[in-house]
């Protein structure tokens, strides 16, 4: 396959252009993707995003909730939302102290007042999560039993842990203003069971290294888009071999559910075993599920076609994209 990089200038920007030999093409024979050319610039700070669109210095822009009402507004620009089938919230690594201890992360993940999470950072646009799989997705299970906000609980699985008088637990977290703002309030949150989260935000890149290649992170304050299929996220999270499971502890149970789940091609029986893999994943705290969504995306009204921008995964899509002049 041809090359498709043309420039990247790191924290900056990266410039791509049309892989002539890409096999996909539209129902009309027209070849994927539409755009010849692409630039992503990298503008961490929402508002100076939102600034940059309406100078019209750029096409296509992920805003913050905050902005969504009044770009919803505004004539000259259009938007398309999205629930995906992933989850935001906080990995955990199992592997490592405080969060070793399995009264301690429930302890930790009661004290998680979500509902006023999506409220402040999204404003009531994201959808509280239970479990790690999200609405958009066929083994969503939406009566599960969630370690939902209970503070006289999580007092109580806190005095059964190694740590009855609380403790402190470095979190690290993608540098950005939505990941900052959900810190700050859990840090608030969890003072209120003597819990001190050491919020440490760092670049993408080396979040990744930290949490999942050195494996030296507590707590992971990030996310996990869906796959084209459930195991792609289960699998990767949950079973101890799974890149997005930091501990890699061995888990003899949720192996055989991950696995058994892999050898079937019965959707039915499949999601008998994903309620399970999921159930457990909430019990045992194998991660702290926050919200699904919102996806938000904004765009200047001679973008087309940016309703297919959002796949179910939560991913972006932009072959099917292209500018009217």
């Amino acid at each position: 396959m041809g090359r498709s990089n043309k420039e990247w200038a790191q924290s900056d920007h990266l410039t791509v252009v049309k892989n002539a030999e890409y096999w996909g093409k539209d129902p009309a024979g027209t070849a994927f993707p539409y755009l010849d050319e692409m630039r992503w610039n990298v503008v961490p700070d929402a508002t100076v995003a939102v600034a940059n669109l309406q100078a019209g210095s750029v096409d296509v822009i992920f805003p913050a909730s905050a902005d969504r009402d009044r770009l919803k507004a505004d004539s000259r620009f259009q938007t398309e939302e999205a629930i995906s089938g992933g989850w935001s919230g906080s990995y955990i690594n199992q592997a490592l102290a405080p969060m070793d201890d399995i009264h301690f992360r429930r302890a930790v993940a009661l004290a998680h007042d979500r509902a006023a999470v999506v409220q402040a950072v999204t404003l009531g646009q994201a959808r509280v999560a239970k479990g790690p799989m999200g609405p958009a997705s066929w083994a969503y299970n939406p009566d599960l039993k969630g370690l939902d906000f209970n503070l006289a609980e999580a007092q109580k699985e806190l005095a059964q842990s190694k740590y009855p008088n609380g403790t402190t637990v470095e979190v690290i977290t993608i540098n950005t203003q939505p990941y900052l703002q959900v810190c700050e309030l859990l840090k608030q949150m969890l003072t209120k069971i003597n819990v001190t989260f050491d919020v440490k935000p760092i670049a993408t890149a080396e979040l990744t290294n930290r949490a999942y290649v050195l494996k030296n992170a507590p707590i992971t304050e990030a996310g996990l888009s869906a796959r084209a299929d459930p195991d792609g996220l289960l699998g990767e999270s949950l079973h101890s071999q799974g890149f997005y499971n930091p501990g890699h502890l061995p888990n003899p149970q949720m192996d055989d559910l991950v696995e058994r789940a892999r050898q079937t091609y019965d959707q039915a029986e499949r999601k008998k075993l994903y309620d399970q893999v999921q159930q457990m994943a909430i019990d045992q705290v194998f991660d702290i599920y926050i919200h699904y969504g919102p996806l938000l995306a904004a765009a200047q009204s001679k973008v087309k076609n940016l309703s297919t921008i959002w796949g179910v995964e939560g991913k972006q899509r932009w072959k099917q994209l292209w500018i009217q002049s």
